[in-house]
């Protein structure tokens, strides 16, 4: 590949040289010198001309939805959810993002910068999913994978999106027909319920569990799913799923590839969870049903070891545990006392 190396200097107290190291694909990120390989990473949103943003101007002045539609044009950003609604009723979606097209390959991995895999050109926006109007009577998009399985430009869309859980609470709540009011839409704006654990918690009945955890799971069998402040079963919940997605990380990814993932989505833990238990020990060398008690088991042991042995001590959101405190710089300016209204007035 064409390599073009570029330095400068920075003035300060002693002067500073940096190599910058560019190929045709983009920036060098990582020079293997063992092997004499450089690798590079080429930006779409970055391409001359592209000012990301600027569409915004457009789809802020846009007056119908085919204006909307026109203004998504611009905007070559990294893929997003545009949506349009308007005084009359009509609701759109429109997704947005500036999206080479890969014809043999993915572009989850390296290649050769030889040539033989380039971009061919840019998938036109306005090619890209859609809606109007749909029967639903409803939007959703919560960076979950809404593109029609019957889409026809596969080559120009990712292969990864986030878990659908939100998208799919988001639906579920949409979906009932009820009419939605301004209290409603904020409430679901806030909605702490896990999908997950409603449909985790089920394969815990009747299994062969210590004292403490079958009291633990007691708490659990009376809980409303959701993840919310001062809650018992949401710091029990939170425990075991990150129990389970830690030995199911270490049973199902391959140890030569360990190294090049954080871990599983929670969708595929699910998945597999989800298969007839053959399948599931097939693909984890465990039963099922001692995947659910071990890591239950080991939730509640370290559930003891980080917030002590009283269960009625344990809760989401302490200090201990799944907690965030975020204080503004002029806060040290303000006398306890009114720290003290300020809490109880404005903040849960």
């Amino acid at each position: 590949m064409d390599v073009i190396s570029e330095t400068f200097s920075v003035k300060n107290t002693a002067d500073v040289v940096l190599d910058l190291t560019y190929t045709k694909h983009g920036p060098v990120v990582y020079t293997d010198t063992t092997h004499l390989k450089a690798y590079a990473v080429r930006c779409a949103w970055l391409e001359p001309g592209g000012s990301p943003y600027l569409a915004s101007l457009r789809m802020d002045q846009a007056s119908s939805w085919d204006e909307f539609r026109d203004a998504c044009s611009y905007s070559h950003i990294p893929g997003e959810n545009m949506i349009w609604a308007d005084k009359d009723g009509n609701i759109g979606w429109q997704a947005v993002g500036i999206a080479p097209i890969r014809t043999n390959f993915s572009g989850l991995v390296p290649v050769p910068g030889d040539g033989t895999y380039e971009w061919d050109g840019y998938l036109p926006i306005l090619d890209k999913p859609h809606e109007f109007n749909p029967k639903s009577g409803f939007l959703a998009t919560a960076n979950q994978n809404v593109t029609p399985d019957n889409y026809e430009f596969w080559n120009a869309i990712s292969y990864t999106w986030s878990d659908p859980y939100r998208g799919d609470r988001v639906n579920e709540v949409l979906s009932t027909g009820q009419q939605m009011t301004m209290s409603d839409m904020k409430s679901l704006q806030m909605d702490y319920t896990s999908l997950p654990a409603r449909n985790l918690i089920p394969y815990l009945k009747d299994n062969d569990l210590s004292s403490k955890a079958l009291k633990a799971y007691q708490l659990l069998s009376q809980w409303d799913f959701k993840l919310e402040p001062k809650s018992k079963a949401a710091a029990i919940y939170v425990t075991w799923e990150n129990t389970i997605k830690k030995l199911m990380n270490t049973l199902v990814i391959p140890s030569d590839v360990k190294p090049f993932f954080s871990g599983l989505q929670m969708k595929k833990v699910m998945d597999i969870i989800e298969l007839p238990d053959t399948m599931f020990k097939s693909q984890t060398s465990l039963t099922k049903q001692a995947f659910i008690t071990n890591t239950f088991e080991s939730a509640v042991k370290e559930l003891t070891t980080i917030l002590g042995p009283n269960m009625s001590a344990w809760s989401y959101g302490q200090s201990q545990f799944k907690h965030a405190y975020l204080q503004h710089s002029l806060g040290e300016i303000v006398n306890d006392s009114l720290k003290q209204v300020l809490k109880s007035t404005l903040f849960i």
